[in-house]
């Protein structure tokens, strides 16, 4: 799955299109939020999940699912291959995360923030 870092965004959204080649579904619950590229947005909880990021548990975040076929016509129009959604703060300062610009890296630790805060 192709997604975009976003350190601004506050949720880790998928495209609510890319949802059932993932096997997802979506919850009831839904508020409107702002969001890439647009001032107010449906979010979608998405309800029970599993996904990994190399190797990295990411069940127990909260995913919302948005539309992002505006983002991806974009890519589109720009010969950049479309995304399946963002990865946000929510995981990258949980986990502690270190976005390396001069190796076009991010480091993710396999430990959480919380986890570290305890020992």
């Amino acid at each position: 799955m192709k997604l975009i870092v976003d350190t601004g965004a506050g949720a880790t959204c998928l495209d609510a299109g890319h949802l059932p080649h993932f096997g997802l579904q979506l919850s009831r619950y839904f508020r409107k939020g702002g969001g890439v590229g647009s001032s107010t947005m449906k979010l979608t909880t998405i309800g029970d999940h599993d996904p990994s990021l190399a190797g990295l548990d990411l069940s127990s975040f909260k995913l919302v699912a948005l539309d992002l076929s505006h983002v991806n016509d974009g890519l589109r129009r720009a010969n950049v291959a479309p995304i399946a959604g963002v990865l946000g703060a929510g995981v990258l300062i949980r986990q502690c995360a270190v976005i390396d610009y001069a190796r076009s890296c991010i480091v993710i630790t396999r430990r959480s923030r919380r986890a570290r805060a305890k020992t």
